[in-house]
């Protein structure tokens, strides 16, 4: 099922995630925020359009090429750095130009987690920042921000204020 919003904000609520039902009433991995539209203004994803496709949320900056992206299993890995150092071998071989600049574990609220980073040339150079978070034994997230390299220093804030106002499913 692919829905899209344009959003106004990233609220709190916003970053709520229910693992129950979509509007069809079928099991959905993540789901984005009916409420997205009605989010207050001035917050860090402004105008952003959203997207669900297959589980995953996308949130896309209509005036860059850069992009939040949101996943989530029901079966994660014990260890958020080693399950990114199991994926990194098979994603290096995927991407044009990869190249690892770390994987390491972060701290991140209360959660397991790890940060993945790296870049890659799709045609544009393009830096990404894949936050794995453990929210339980039966739970985790990706947090997948991915930003052209030239402005990646600048969204990096852009990124903190999305990952703090992130409300995992209960």
């Amino acid at each position: 099922m692919r829905q899209s919003w344009t959003g106004s904000g990233c609220g709190s609520s916003v970053w709520s995630t229910s693992r129950n039902l979509d509007e069809s009433g079928s099991s959905s991995r993540t789901r984005l925020w009916s409420r997205l539209a009605s989010q207050p203004s001035g917050t860090a994803t402004e105008g952003w359009e959203a997207t669900q496709d297959d589980g995953s949320v996308r949130i896309s900056d209509p005036d860059s090429s850069r992009y939040l992206l949101v996943d989530q299993t029901d079966d994660p890995k014990p260890d958020p750095v080693q399950d990114w150092r199991d994926q990194e071998a098979s994603v290096s071989q995927r991407l044009p130009g990869y190249e690892l600049i770390s994987i390491e574990a972060v701290d991140y609220r209360d959660f397991d987690s790890a940060d993945w980073q790296f870049t890659f040339d799709p045609g544009e150079p393009t830096r990404v920042l894949n936050r794995n978070v453990i929210t339980g034994p039966d739970q985790a997230y990706a947090l997948y921000w991915s930003v052209p390299q030239s402005e990646y220093d600048e969204s990096l804030a852009t990124f903190d204020v999305i990952a703090e106002t992130f409300t995992p499913a209960t």
